[in-house]
């Protein structure tokens, strides 16, 4: 792929969507990401995959499964066993307990969701038009981690590198939470993306892994005329993963694993989300997925619209 500023990229093929083979490290992971948001109907999900084959006292899978409704919030974690069965024939991630696959299946990105005891199901189709390109840092240091990550953009099948990238998280009292926050992003061009991330008015998610606290927050962004939604992701250990956090200004779903939270309603929001448009243009829109370092964009096509899925 034709990159500026940079070499050009290798593209890679629909092997990336799979199972890759684990390598020799103990903390070795391999793990598969969705994040949606549908504006009109005020339903999402966040739902992370994570293998990590070489764990100490044997292999694990983290489970970070999670919907938004207007009936309330989803929520089930967890740090599973990692078993023969979750390593699927198709090159698909189990979840540890059959509640929750995510498998490539004929060129679409297939998850599927089923916790009968909580009465929860969902199955999501989705295109990934992104492009197969590996731009993480092979040996770079944090001064670098800003033109070596994957914080690119993508337009008409050309990466922009960025030159220089400041991000900024609106962090809560409890000193974990965020409420949104700002991204200044200088591409190698010149040219400079602010981009303004605010709370969405539901629920944000804390999820623990390591000792360390991992907070969910969408939000709205805008940037210039072009607006859109975004998960900004903050990771702390607040006293060495010790103590949650409970004083946030926004809502948070504080449930226990597998929970339905029916307090955190979910209030509807008139947004433009690139995640439900009914015809894309990869030139114009891509959906953010923001962590407290770096931007990852990902361009995602529905099959159809996340309302009308089962």
């Amino acid at each position: 792929m034709r990159s500026t500023g940079q070499a050009d990229l290798p593209e890679y093929g629909e092997e990336v969507h799979h199972r890759q083979p684990p390598g020799e490290a103990q903390n070795w992971q391999d793990s598969v990401v969705l994040v949606w948001w549908d504006e009109v109907n005020s339903v999402g999900g966040f739902h992370r995959l994570g293998h990590e084959p070489n764990a100490v006292g044997g292999g694990k899978v983290t489970c970070w499964n999670y919907l938004w409704a207007p009936e309330g919030v989803y929520k089930k974690t967890g740090y599973n066993a990692l078993r023969d069965q979750d390593l699927l024939p198709n090159g698909g991630y189990g979840n540890g307990d059959d509640t929750c696959r995510s498998e490539y299946v004929d060129g679409e990105n297939v998850w599927s969701i089923d916790d009968p005891e909580h009465e929860t199901s969902a199955c999501l189709k989705l295109v990934d038009i992104s492009g197969n390109v590996d731009c993480f840092p092979k040996s770079a240091s944090i001064k670098s981690f800003n033109t070596a990550h994957f914080d690119i953009p993508i337009r008409d099948n050309v990466v922009a590198f960025a030159k220089d990238l400041d991000v900024v998280a609106y962090v809560e009292i409890d000193g974990a939470t965020n409420r949104g926050g700002h991204l200044k992003w200088t591409l190698v061009s010149g040219e400079v993306l602010d981009i303004e991330c605010t709370a969405l008015p539901i629920p944000g998610v804390v999820s623990y892994h390591n000792d360390n606290c991992v907070v969910e927050r969408f939000c709205s962004w805008t940037s210039g005329g072009l607006k859109g939604f975004c998960d900004f992701e903050t990771t702390s250990n607040i006293q060495k993963g010790s103590r949650t956090p409970k004083n946030s200004a926004l809502p948070l779903s504080a449930t226990d694993s597998g929970q339905i939270d029916r307090t955190a309603q979910v209030t509807a929001i008139r947004l433009h989300s690139f995640a439900c448009l009914e015809t894309f243009d990869p030139s114009l829109s891509t959906l953010l997925v923001f962590n407290s370092l770096a931007p990852l964009i990902v361009g995602l096509v529905p099959r159809k619209r996340m309302a009308k899925q089962g």
